[in-house]
């Protein structure tokens, strides 16, 4: 192969005691490797520890977020427990005036009912007045709900039965029964000579309705305070 002028110099040139091949394989590379390996653990090293820093920051500022709301959380739990029992003290006292209320109440029925019980005692002695006989008293006037018991003393059984055929026209007196007629006898004078008499006591029973017309019954009830009185 025929070599050109220019690659005959070059050749010249080069010395033959040094080759190019023998220069590089006499670099040693080792230390360079260890600086390497040591560089990375130190970048390692150090990013685990920021890593670190960052967790313990991260774990002290979540514990400081934490006392915070436990503390508002008991600060809560506070006032709520203030309010709780302001509530319960207030729900007391409601209870208290609800039972003074309910005491009121009662007695004003009580009262109520006494004054009705009255007015138709009124009533019903007003309408007597006009029911019983002349020959007869009522000693014992008793009422037990709508039911009342009459006793007293008659001249004669024919007056028992007008007393009992009286009670018996009023709308608001029902079923009227004579429970008891028993034969007393008194002793009397006529003509300064003794005379010995019978007298009937009996008892009768009939239920009593409150009249509806109220101007009827408030005319028996001035009637019967007139007779009261």
């Amino acid at each position: 192969m025929t070599e050109t002028p220019t690659v005959a110099r070059e050749r010249a040139a080069t010395p033959a005691s040094a080759p190019t091949f023998l220069i590089a394989g006499s670099i040693n590379l080792l230390p360079y490797r260890d600086q390497r390996r040591q560089a990375q653990r130190r970048d390692a090293a150090m990013t685990l520890a920021f890593a670190g820093f960052i967790a313990i920051g991260a774990l002290l500022l979540s514990q400081g977020v934490i006392k915070h709301q436990t503390g508002n959380v008991a600060h809560l739990n506070q006032v709520i427990s203030r309010e709780l029992e302001e509530i319960d003290h207030q729900v007391g006292e409601i209870q208290t005036l609800e039972q003074e209320m309910q005491v009121l109440m009662a007695r004003q029925s009580a009262i109520a009912v006494l004054q009705r019980e009255r007015m138709q005692a009124s009533r019903l002695l007003a309408q007597l007045a006009d029911l019983v006989p002349a020959n007869m008293y009522v000693s014992r006037l008793g009422k037990e709900g709508a039911v009342v018991t009459l006793t007293g003393v008659a001249a004669s059984n024919q007056d028992i039965s007008a007393l009992l055929a009286n009670l018996g026209r009023p709308a608001w007196i029902r079923n009227p029964q004579l429970l008891e007629s028993r034969t007393r006898a008194a002793e009397g004078s006529a003509d300064a000579r003794p005379v010995r008499r019978a007298y009937f006591d009996f008892t009768i029973k009939f239920t009593y309705d409150e009249p509806q017309n109220a101007a009827e019954g408030a005319r028996m009830a001035a009637a019967g305070t007139d007779i009261t009185s």
